[in-house]
């Protein structure tokens, strides 16, 4: 028989925010902010799935998160054989090391400078038009990986759209994607790629019965590599959101 690997998605798959969730009976509080305060949950039937999971495969995390990030979760994936990070950007193995085979995200260096370059664009983009939000690059195991803009909780975010629009036809000439989900825009070198990081360990693993997991169009590179794929029914791939 073959052995079950679990590649999953964190964010609004296995854990999301208060506001998101369908009810507030049963939740259970496991992801964190840096001072330790409750900031996503699981609801009774994905504190099930986590379970499992955890009993009958060797789950993979494969996050938008950063490492950082990622330990601010208490799912119980930490003692995974690897984790994937930051949109595929990373992938680490036992140790929290990265991967032997992997390519580092520093070894990308005309992506670094589009990096630093368009951060630099989508803040002056922002005081032009007066958004409320704030633009950083994401750091994972000392290299920036992506570029990461979120609106502010109490203001629209319809700008969002409006700036992939302006921004996506360049960026896509020099790098990668720019991925919008909610209130949450990511600017994706070439590098974070989530369904590349998959293939990799699908390389390393061997044959086994693949299972993905995932709630958004950046997860649906890696799904397509799995066996089966298993998506949450409130979710922006079931919504057909393509904002």
């Amino acid at each position: 028989m073959l052995s079950l690997v679990v590649f999953t998605d964190i964010d609004d798959t296995l854990i999301q925010t208060m506001t998101k969730c369908p009810s507030t009976d049963g939740l259970k509080a496991l992801g964190f902010d840096s001072q330790g305060n409750a900031l996503s949950y699981a609801t009774q039937q994905q504190q099930s799935l986590i379970r499992l999971f955890k009993e009958k495969a060797r789950v993979i995390p494969v996050t938008g998160r950063n490492l950082k990030a990622l330990k601010q979760t208490d799912i119980g994936f930490h003692d995974a054989p690897y984790l994937v990070t930051s949109h595929g950007a990373m992938v680490y193995e036992n140790g929290l090391q990265p991967a032997a085979g992997w390519k580092h995200p520093l070894d990308y260096a005309d992506q670094q400078q589009h990096l630093a370059d368009v951060e630099k664009q989508v803040e002056q983009w922002m005081r032009v038009n007066k958004v409320e939000g704030r633009c950083r690059i994401i750091i994972d195991h000392d290299a920036p990986v992506y570029v990461s803009v979120k609106a502010g909780r109490s203001s629209r975010c319809d700008w969002l759209h409006e700036m992939k629009q302006e921004f996506i036809r360049d960026w896509s000439q020099h790098a990668g994607d720019i991925h919008l989900n909610g209130n949450n825009l990511a600017f994706l070198p070439v590098f974070a790629d989530k369904a590349a990081a998959v293939s990799f360990l699908k390389g390393i693993l061997g044959d086994c019965l693949y299972i993905g997991v995932g709630d958004s169009y950046s997860d649906q590179g890696f799904l397509n590599l799995c066996d089966f794929q298993m998506i949450p029914s409130n979710s922006q791939i079931v919504n057909g959101d393509k904002t």
